[in-house]
């Protein structure tokens, strides 16, 4: 029995598999954001640099939220090439430093982006729908609500 046991201690590690994990927002609170149950991709090397894309597919409509972060060697130089990416951005308010919006679109997809910058941070949010039912304002409202959660994660 107690051979047994040892055995089956030694095996658990690989029989249970930990998720990757998104050191700025976790699975629920993206589906949360999409619309449903989420799917998840981390590219995070560590806390202060890598990304994470979440999906959702609903028949023919495909939604995305995806996170950039991103540690800048000299902020106040470096953020102007992550502005360049939202010209002519929206400034929005109390989320991180600098933080501004700008819708775009991508082939089929409609995207609004958040860049924003929190200390040496810079990130970038993006919430895409293939869908027709989303409208802009909803898009913004959800890309919005996610770079807030990130501003507050990299504060």
């Amino acid at each position: 029995m107690r051979n047994w046991i040892a055995f089956s201690i030694a095996l658990l590690p690989f029989a249970v598999h930990a998720e990757d994990r998104c050191p700025w927002m976790n699975r629920a609170t993206a589906g949360g954001l999409l619309g449903g149950e989420a799917s998840m991709r981390v590219t995070a090397a560590d806390a202060d640099n890598g990304s994470c894309a979440f999906e959702l597919r609903q028949g023919d409509s495909l939604s995305r939220l995806t996170i950039q972060v991103t540690t800048m060697r000299t902020p106040k130089t470096d953020f102007a090439s992550y502005l360049a990416r939202c010209p002519n951005g929206t400034p929005l308010k109390a989320i991180g430093n600098e933080a501004v919006t700008c819708p775009g679109t991508d082939h089929d997809e409609r995207f609004e982006q958040v860049v924003g910058r929190v200390r040496d941070h810079a990130f970038i949010v993006r919430v895409s729908t293939t869908g027709r039912g989303a409208d802009a304002g909803a898009l913004r409202e959800r890309a919005a609500k996610a770079a807030e959660q990130v501003a507050g994660i990299l504060f």
